[in-house]
C-alpha cells in the first residue's frame, strides 16, 4: 500500500490573549503570541508570565493598577450602581407578595 504524504500545517497567523491584568497593552501580547510562541490564545496567568518573559523590543509592558484608572469611569461604575441599586429597591417584593414601602 502507498503511504498518502500531506503537505505540512501552516503556522497559523493569529494569536490572542484573554483574562490578562495590567497589560499595558494586550494587542501588544496577543502580537508576540502570534509572533513569538506556537499558541493562538493564551489566557489568565500564563499569558502574564509569557509577556514578563519578552524581551523588551516585543513592547510588552505592565503597569500598576492606578495606571488605568480615571475619575471618569469611576463616576461611570457609581453611577449604574446607583441606578442598580435603585431598581432593586422597586423591584423587591416581601413575602406575602406585596411591594415593600
Amino acid at each position: 500500500t502507498r503511504q498518502r504524504k500531506y503537505p505540512p500545517m501552516p503556522h497559523p497567523r493569529a494569536g490572542s490573549v484573554a483574562g490578562v491584568n495590567n497589560v499595558q497593552n494586550p494587542i501588544s501580547l496577543a502580537r508576540a503570541v502570534m509572533e513569538r510562541s506556537p499558541h493562538v490564545m493564551l489566557v489568565g496567568k500564563g499569558a502574564e508570565e509569557f509577556g514578563r518573559t519578552l524581551p523588551r523590543d516585543a513592547g510588552v509592558d505592565f503597569q500598576p493598577d492606578e495606571y488605568f484608572w480615571t475619575e471618569r469611569r469611576w463616576n461611570q461604575l457609581v453611577n449604574v450602581r446607583e441606578e442598580e441599586a435603585k431598581q432593586q429597591q422597586n423591584n423587591s417584593v416581601s413575602a406575602t407578595g406585596a411591594p415593600k414601602k
